[in-house]
Parts: C-alpha cells; structure tokens; sequence
C-alpha cells in the first residue's frame, strides 16, 4: 500500500532519535542539551499532493510538566479514515519518537503488533499482506503504521468489557429504538397530513430542514484546519530553537487560525437537529392523534433517559480512558500519547482534558466528514458481530485451525499474528522458490500444522496444512512474477476464497459448480496475472495462477474493442475480440481446472470474477466478458471451447470517497449469490418505457424526454427525429419481449405506489415460489445510480427506493413472506456494464444493460429469449446464457452483419433516412 513519504533530514547527521528524545523529555520543560548540540530537523512529504489529516481549534496548552496528547479522531469502519489515520501516526511519530499510540476499546497493556519472526521477511512482503488484510477490514490504521514502523510503541486504553463501556452500548441501543418509534410516528404523521411540509407544523418543518442542512454538510470533506504535515513541519521547527515539545506546541498554538468548520461542530449540530426532529416528530403525531399523551410522554422519557445515562456512560469511559492512558505513558517511560478515539468522543474528551489542564491536540482525517461507504458499514458490522459472538477474526485461520477466537486488535491475537506472519513468510518462500532458492522454514504453531513444497515440471507448489485438518494450495508457475501487488492481490484472493467455503465446490443436486477468478494488472496496464481458486474435495482449497501480458496496454485494448462495438462487423472480428486477451489465461486456467474435476465441456460454468489493481479498472469493467466469451467460444477462438458465463462482484456507486483499495465486495457473498441461481416459478416484468408509440404517450413518458435530450446532445436529432427512430428501431423488440412475457406477468404502472398496487394484486397468493421481478430502469443525468422513472409525470424513483417498497410488501405479508424475490434489472441507458451495481444491495440475479448509453434494443433481445427460457423451467442462470448465445449466434448466421448486442447505429439512421445532423 503507497503511504506517506517521510523521511528525517538531519542536520548534523548523527545519533538523531537519541538527541530528539532528550529535547523532548526535559524536565520541567527546560532544555537537557546544551544550545551547541546538532539541530534536528523533520520533514514529511504529502502523499499525492493531498492533505489527508487537519490539526483542529481543539488545540488547548496546558502545563509544561504534565503529559501531551494528539487525539486522532477515526471511525472504525471506514477503510478512507483508517489509511489516514495510519499516516497520521506515522507523521507524528517522525517528528516524536517516542510517541506513545493508545487505542480505545483495546485492553490496557503493550502491544505486539511486529513479532520478531518478521525480520527475517523482506519489507514488501510484509506489507504486501497487510495491504490485503487492510483492505479487507482486518487491520486498522494504528496495525498498518506499526507494520510499517516496528519501532512504533502501542498500547490499549481501555477494557473492551468495562461496566462503562456495556452502559454507554446499552444506552445507544435504548436510545436508537426511541428515534425509530419517532421515525415511524413522523411517516404516519407525514402520510396522514395533506399538505405535509407547507404550513401544518412549523416546529416540525424547521426541525427536518436544521436535520438535512446538517447531513448535507457532514458529507462535504472538510478543509479548514491546519494540514497535519505543516503543523508537524512547523513543530519540528519550533523544536529546533525552543527545545521542548511545550513550548514548540505553544508557538503553533499561536501561529494556528482557527477553523469555523470543523467535524466537532458538525457533529454538535447534527445532534441537536436529530433531537428536535424527534421531540417535534412524537409532538406532531400527539396533535394528530396518531399517538396518545400518555404515549408520547414515555416515548419522550424514555429517549431522554436513555440520552443521560449514554452521557454518564460516556463521562465513565473517557475517566478510564485518560486515566489508563497516562498510566501507560507511565509504564512506557514516555510524556507524549497519541489516542486513537472514535470521533464521537473528541468534544466531551478535549473538553474534560481542559479541565483537567493536560495540553491537547486534535488531528482530523479529512475523509472523517465524507459518507463511508455501505459495503464498509457492512463489512465493519460483520466483523463486530464476529467479534461480540466470540467467532474468528479473520478467515485464513478459521479456514486452518476449525475453531474461533475472539481479537479486538486482530493483531494482538496470537492465532491471527501467527498467521500474519505465516502468510509473509508463504510469499517469502515462493519468491525464492520461484527464483530456485532455498526456501524459509514456517514453524508449527495454533494455526499450522506443516508447509510442503515441490517443484513440477510447470510450477512451484506449496501446501499448507493446518491444524484442523485443512489445507491451502498455491500453485505458481515458474513464469508467474510474483510482485508486491501480484502479492497482495494472491493474499487478497486467499482471504476472499476461504470465506468463501463449501461454494467453491459442486452443488450435490445438480452439478452446478462455480469457481472464484481474480485478475490483477500491474501499474503498466500490461502486465498482470490471475488466480482461480476451487475446492477439489471438502478440506481443500486450491488456488492457480496464471501470469498475463496484455498485446498493448488495457486502455488500448479496451479502446480498440469499443470502436468496434460502435459498428460491428464479422470483417473486423479480431478487433472485436481484442479484449478476450485479458480473459484468455483465465479461461485456459478454467479449463485445465473443469477438466480435473470432471466438469463437461457443454455444461454453463459461472466463474464468479474480481477485478483488483487493475489499471484503466473502470473500462475494463465495462466489459461484458459473458458476451465476449461467447463470440470467442462461437469464433473457435483458442481457450474458450466451455460455456463459460463470468459474473462481477458487485460494486458501490460512492467510490470517489474511498481513497484506498477498490470498490469491490466480497467473492463470498457474489458466490453465495450465484448458487442460489435456480428455477423461477413466476416472472414479473414492470415496463417503464414507451410500448404503445402513440403521441400522447411519448409526450408524458420521463424516459422519452430523457431519450430525446441525449439524442439532441450527441446527434441533434428534434424531439420528432427521436421518436421516429425509437419507434424505428427499440419499439419492435420492446413489443416482442413484452410478447415472449405475456400480457399476464406485465406491469405498467404511472408512480411507485401503482406499482405495489399491482403487485399486490399479482403475487398476494405465490405462496413459496421464487418470483423474478425485471425493473426496467435508467441513468438520470446528474444523479447518482440508477433510476426507475415512471410512466408519469415525476415519477422517478431511485432503484434502490423501488425495491425496498417492494420488500416491504413482505414485511407487511402482501407477499407472502415465504415467496423467494430476485431482482433482474435491465437499464436501458447505460454507460457502462450495470451488474456491478447492484448484484450486493439488491441481490440481482442478473443485471443486463447495453454498452451504448441510450440502448434498449439490445436488452429487450435478451430478455425475449432469457423470459422464454424460464417459462421452459430452465434455472436463471442457464436461461440467461442462452439468451447470450441466441444472440450471439445471430451475429454468425444473419445476412445482416450486425452483432444485435447493440442498437442499430444512429450513424446508419441518418443515411437510411438520408437526413444529415449536426
């Protein structure tokens, strides 16, 4: 993982930590070395330009004689945060070595974070594991500088089952049921009130709006404040002629203008907004009579007393948080603490420091005020889980040792640091296996029974047995390059594979068997590889690499394909498949792999795909490779002789706020989604788009404006051009798919709320059938995600909205709760490839969107065969793969030489109508 760069610039050049540490621990704040001694000076070097922490106007000077500390202000589940939180750590100590970091809710006592068993493991490998784990929720920030600074001294502050801190989590729980009852109260109020938000409750209306203005803002990063490399520079500075840590901290305290916008006065407003909206919430339902005084009293005291005792609970922890802190700087013989701290606490913390007279600073990740992303949130709340059920930390010694263990750090358990280090010492071994060394011994231990190595004609092959009676393989071959991303990203794997489990085998019932793949490319774009990981039996997980090498680099490739898809042609098939050089060693992979278990060459295979480090990673998403596949397979092209249908991991849509790692979820929970592939008893499909083509029709549908506003911008066709070509070339295969359907399993509704009429009426008696329910839907420029609008005027819904009201007919048992829904969205103005999305959130079995921005044609084909296929009684999956193979074998047999997996061209429309534009 790319940190910081930092580095020390000495003057003199000699003895540098030794000097700084005794400038820093005079007593009573009073120089210990004579003026004569060599100056020392620090410099941090931002990482890409960017400023990823702020000093904060928390910044209080207390007495010279008693301790200071940096408060590093974090949330523990976003990965943004924590990288941040990491540099900020390793900012600090440079210019203070012998910092002490403390960590809340970690129990009182030194940290080993850095075991001796790593000094025998090159640096990159170190690292290269932490990035992975990093990446993957297992480490924190304080875990990723300590890996990178061994000298680094950590310390807990807390015990994680303090009276204090069950009282604070007990509180917040009591109070956040009081918030829902007031969220319900406020919808019933809402839905109850004509004329809701004008002039009904003023109190209400103003406490909604301080509520949103606050969100609003929490989510803009903030940038006031002084950037934590400067302010650091400038202690360092203050150093050189003031001698001590007080006096240079004095001097900032002095140069620092104060920020008005900073996360501590961000959260005090959010609060007393979440406030008002509750006491107004429950006061409007009482003047309602949605709720009886007598009710909304207790509902009232019952959110206060909780509020209370979360405040003493709060006091509680911060008494023994600071008391344990300074007992630790104690033990450490250190004056200087860093507490790392969830951000929730800075207020009343600094403000009890202050009282107390101890000198504070407070350090703010910038990302601190971004929205964390969800898969974050929930990969953060799986952990916890874990955690609070006593259940493994992390997956590789779950995977090994068939028992559970309980870590709060991951690192300061035994079982998990033992792997850490195993893990390094795996790639350190086949780095020098590879290159025909000698390889490192890995001792026996909780996790790891032994290692075998061999070395084939074709690889190097390294078993690790573990004490559970499971085991890992890798096999590399000799001409695999093992870099520290192809390292990280072959960790990564592994995590993600044994997570994954019992779904990397054949599902008994029908064979069905779906292998993991992961493809990485280097920073070149060129050069990478690719892992496939299987179960061969049920106490074994193999993991193949492959290396690659890309003919030009990914963005050419990818372009070359593009201008392609544009007008494509069987003249120019090879460009077409330029892109199938990405897929080609993982489709060989695949097939050695399918061979060895007995896989038959004509069964469908879903290979549930990652993508990581990859450049140009945006484009080559874009990619449909189930599609490309199949025009290789069809095209006797060399590797793709299966049926070969790859399905994405899902991605998040906010990850422009993620600043480390990719967006992508979990290989468990997309192979979990595969396998619950099966047989659809009653498809639904709710059209939003024009299907009659009259005038009166196309003038009220949102998504014909929409199309007729893209169509002007890119190709200035008038609103009667555009509807004249929709009717030309969309209408008749949105008519055939609609057919194919049948008109009893068609919805068309106005608004949202005619859809869950219909729905109500069309799926009240399913009973325990798996229902397929196609929303057709599109991108709205200038929002995020995908969109649902309509048939009515202001109509757009949000995906995501539209599903969850139609969940919520399960909640309320319209839909009978035992009836299975999937989610197939088509969206019809893509960008780019739209599975990614959604597959997480919504649990879409199937996600179809053409490449061209303003497609229909393309999906309807598809829906038409994949709906004929499941009204066969084919499973989801093999319908949609037909569907994928109807139209791709059109591409080889029609007269027309058109790939009908695109919109006919607007290029070609304007010739035939011998009309030329703009």
């Amino acid at each position: 993982m790319a940190d910081g760069k930092l580095w020390l610039a000495v003057a003199l050049g000699l003895a540098v930590a030794a000097v700084l540490g005794l400038l820093l621990m005079g007593g009573n704040g009073e120089p210990t070395v004579p003026e004569t001694e060599p100056a020392v000076s620090v410099e941090v070097e931002e990482t890409d330009g960017t400023i990823q922490a702020l000093i904060q106007p928390e910044m209080s000077i207390g007495e010279a004689d008693d301790p200071v500390f940096f408060i590093i202000e974090e949330n523990h589940a976003s990965l943004a945060v924590q990288q941040e939180v990491g540099r900020a750590i390793q900012i600090v100590a440079r210019v203070i070595p012998d910092v002490v970091v403390l960590i809340e809710g970690t129990a009182p006592g030194e940290l080993d974070l850095s075991p001796p068993e790593l000094d025998v493991v090159s640096q990159e490998w170190k690292l290269a594991t932490a990035e992975a784990w990093f990446e993957l929720g297992w480490l924190s920030g304080v875990e990723m500088a300590s890996l990178t600074d061994p000298e680094l001294t950590v310390w807990g502050a807390e015990v994680p089952g303090s009276q204090a801190r069950v009282d604070h989590r007990e509180a917040l729980n009591q109070r956040g049921d009081a918030q829902n009852e007031s969220f319900s109260l406020f919808e019933r109020w809402r839905d109850d009130t004509p004329g809701y938000g004008t002039e009904h409750d003023e109190e209400l209306f103003e406490a909604a709006t301080s509520l949103v203005a606050a969100l609003v803002a929490s989510e803009a990063p903030l940038t006031e404040g002084m950037p934590l490399d400067e302010a650091m520079r400038r202690v360092s500075d203050h150093l050189l002629t003031d001698r001590t840590l007080h006096r240079a901290l004095s001097r900032l305290a002095e140069e620092h203008e104060p920020a008005t916008d900073t996360h501590v006065a961000r959260t005090a407003t959010e609060r007393e907004a979440w406030r008002r909206f509750f006491e107004a919430s429950v006061r409007a339902a009482e003047g309602q009579g949605l709720v009886e005084t007598a009710e909304a009293e207790e509902l009232l005291e019952r959110y206060w007393n909780a509020h209370e005792r979360e405040e003493d609970a709060r006091a509680r922890r911060h008494r023994d948080i600071l008391e344990s802190s300074l007992q630790a700087l104690r033990e450490a013989g250190s004056n200087v603490g860093a507490l790392v701290i969830g951000a929730g606490h800075t207020s009343e913390l600094t403000t009890y420091l202050r009282d107390r007279g101890i000198t504070h600073v407070v350090i703010t990740p910038v990302s601190l005020s971004a929205v964390t992303p969800t898969r974050e949130i929930a990969r953060f709340e799986e952990l916890l889980d874990r955690w609070e059920e006593g259940n493994p930390a992390e997956p590789i010694s779950e995977w090994l040792t068939q028992s559970g263990f309980k870590a709060s750090v991951t690192l300061a358990d035994e079982r998990s640091l033992e792997t850490f280090s195993a893990v390094c010492l795996l790639l350190e071994a086949a780095d020098r296996a590879l290159r025909g060394e000698s390889v490192v011994d890995i001792a026996a231990g909780h996790v790891i029974d032994r290692v075998e190595f061999e070395r084939t004609a074709e690889a190097v092959v390294i078993k690790v047995f573990g004490t559970g009676q499971r085991s890992l393989v890798w096999e590399l071959p000799h001409d695999f390059r093992l870099t520290e991303s192809a390292a990280a990203e072959l960790v990564k794997h592994t995590l993600e594979s044994t997570e994954a489990g019992s779904l990397l085998k054949p599902r008994e019932e029908d064979g069905f068997f779906s292998p993991a793949a992961h493809i990485y490319l280097e920073p070149d774009g060129i050069h990478g590889g690719a892992f496939v990981s299987h179960m061969p039996d049920a106490e074994t997980l193999v993991t193949q690499a492959v290396p690659l090498t890309l003919p030009a680099s990914a963005q050419e490739v990818v372009w070359e394909h593009g201008q392609e898809l544009q007008a494509p042609s069987r003249e120019h098939l090879d460009d077409l498949l330029a892109p199938a050089a990405i897929l080609r060693p993982v489709a060989e992979l695949l097939n050695r792999t399918l061979d060895d278990l007995g896989i038959p060459d004509d069964a469908v295979t879903p290979v549930v795909l990652r993508m990581g480090r990859v450049s140009d990673e945006e484009i080559i998403r874009d990619i449909n490779f189930t599609v490309l596949a199949e025009i290789a397979r069809r095209a006797d092209l060399e590797g793709f002789r299966r049926r070969l249908m790859f399905v994405k991991c899902g991605l998040e849509q906010d990850s422009e706020r993620i600043l480390v790692g990719n967006p992508e979820r979990l290989l468990a929970s997309a192979l979990a989604n595969a396998h619950a592939w099966g047989k659809t008893q009653r498809h639904v499909a709710v059209f939003t788009i024009p299907t009659e083509g009259t005038q009166s029709e196309w003038r009220a549908n949102p998504y014909a404006r929409y199309l007729e506003e893209q169509l002007r911008k890119q190709y200035g066709f008038s609103p009667a051009e555009a509807r004249a070509w929709y009717e030309d070339h969309m209408l008749p295969h949105v008519e055939a798919a609609m057919r194919q359907i049948g008109d009893d399993n068609i919805l068309q509704p106005e608004t949202l709320e005619e859809l869950v009429e219909q729905l109500e009426g069309a799926l009240h008696d399913v009973g325990d059938a798996a229902v397929s329910i196609t929303l057709v839907g599109h991108r709205l420029e200038g929002e995020p995600g995908t969109w649902v609008h309509f048939r009515g005027e202001e109509s757009g819904k949000p995906l995501e909205a539209v599903v969850s009201e139609i969940r919520t007919l399960q909640d309320r048992g319209v839909i009978p709760a035992s009836a299975k829904l999937d989610f197939n969205v088509l969206v019809c103005s893509a960008e780019e490839e739209a599975a990614p999305r959604f597959i997480k959130d919504l649990r879409a079995r199937l996600v179809l969107a053409s490449p061209r921005e303003i497609g229909v044609a393309t999906n309807m084909k598809l829906l038409r065969h994949q709906a004929a296929g499941l009204a066969e009684g084919l499973p989801t999956y093999l319908a949609y793969f037909r569907a994928v193979e109807s139209v791709v074998e059109a591409f080889f047999t029609d007269e027309v030489p058109s790939l009908e997996l695109n919109e006919p061209s607007v290029k070609d429309h304007q010739q035939v109508g011998g009309t030329t534009h703009g």
